[in-house]
C-alpha cells in the first residue's frame, strides 16, 4: 500500500474540525485545498478518508455543482448540520463554466466557508436563515490548474479561505509505484484497519486549550501567512482548530504538546512549495 499518511491526516483532520464544539473565535471548521501533479492519489484519498460519513450521509460528495445546486439542493440540509462538509475531488470541474456560472459559484462558496450564508431569494430558491449558515469544503487540483488561477484566486480572497496542502512524490516513490503495479501486490492487499480511537468523531466535543501550548503556532501562521500575503491572524485559528481535530480524533478532551507537534509535522506541505510526500 502506497505510505502517504501526512495526506491522509490532513484530510481526516479537517473533516474532524467540524465536530469541535469550541474552536476559536469566529474560526470555521477547515476548508483544504490539495495541489499536486496529476496521479498522485487526490481522488483516492479523498474517498477513502471521507467515506464512511459519506456512507452517515454526513459529507456531499459531489464531482460537480454549481451555486444555484447547492442553494436549491443542499443549503437547507447544511443548516441543520446534516451535511458537514462539501467533498469536491477535482475543483475545475466546477469552474469550467460559462463566467456567470463561475463566479456565481467562487462568490457562493467564499460565503459559506467563511461568513456564512443568511439569506438567498432567485426565481426557484428562498432561503433564510438566523444564523449564518457555514460549511467547509475540502477539494483538489493539479499544479497547473492551480497556477493558472492563483493570482485570480488570491485576488478575490478565496484563496486565503482554505489551507493549502502541496506535495509531490519523489523518484523513488515513483519507482515503489510502479514496482506495485508489475507485482500485482494489489491482489492480496487487505483493507488497512481503522484503530478505533483514529476514527472520526461525529459528536461535538469541546476541547480545551492554553495559550502556553499552542503558542508554537504562531510562527508558523506567521509563515503560512507569507503564502497568502496576509497578516496570519486567519491561519493561526486554523491550525489551532487543527490541534484541537487531533486531540479529538485521539478521544482527548485538551490539546497537549503532542497535538501541536502534529500540526508542526503536517506544515511541512502547508504551503505553496510541493514538497516530496
Amino acid at each position: 500500500m502506497l505510505d502517504i499518511q501526512p495526506l491522509r491526516d490532513i484530510i481526516k483532520l479537517s473533516l474532524q474540525s467540524c465536530y469541535v464544539k469550541n474552536p476559536p473565535q469566529d474560526c470555521t471548521p477547515v476548508s483544504l485545498l490539495l495541489v499536486a501533479p496529476p496521479e498522485h492519489a487526490k481522488t483516492l484519498t479523498l474517498q477513502t478518508e471521507a467515506k464512511e460519513l459519506i456512507l452517515k450521509q454526513k459529507i456531499l460528495y459531489t464531482t460537480d455543482i454549481t451555486a444555484h445546486m447547492l442553494a436549491e439542493k443542499y443549503l437547507t440540509r447544511i443548516k441543520s448540520k446534516e451535511i458537514r462538509t462539501i467533498v469536491i475531488p477535482d475543483l475545475l470541474n466546477c469552474l469550467q463554466k460559462q463566467r456567470y456560472t463561475r463566479k456565481s459559484f467562487e462568490n457562493f462558496i467564499k460565503s459559506l466557508i467563511e461568513e456564512g450564508i443568511v439569506s438567498i431569494e432567485t426565481a426557484k430558491t428562498y432561503f433564510t436563515s438566523r444564523e449564518p449558515v457555514k460549511c467547509n469544503i475540502i477539494t483538489a487540483t493539479t499544479v497547473a490548474d492551480f497556477r493558472s488561477f492563483y493570482n485570480y484566486w488570491k485576488n478575490i480572497g478565496l484563496l486565503s479561505r482554505f489551507l493549502v496542502f502541496s506535495y509531490r512524490y519523489t523518484e523513488l516513490k515513483r519507482k515503489k509505484i510502479f514496482d506495485y503495479i508489475l507485482s500485482k501486490e494489489y491482489e492480496n492487499e487487505k483493507p488497512k484497519k481503522e484503530q478505533k480511537n483514529h476514527k472520526i468523531k461525529t459528536k461535538e466535543t469541546a476541547v480545551e486549550w492554553d495559550k502556553d501550548t499552542v503558542q508554537p503556532l504562531v510562527s508558523l501562521a506567521q509563515r503560512i501567512s507569507d503564502f497568502y500575503s496576509s497578516q496570519g491572524f486567519r491561519p493561526l485559528k486554523k491550525l489551532i482548530l487543527l490541534a484541537q481535530a487531533n486531540a479529538l480524533l485521539h478521544s482527548r478532551k485538551e490539546v497537549t504538546e503532542e497535538d501541536v507537534e502534529k500540526i508542526f509535522e503536517l506544515s511541512n506541505w502547508l504551503n505553496f512549495d510541493f514538497n516530496p510526500l
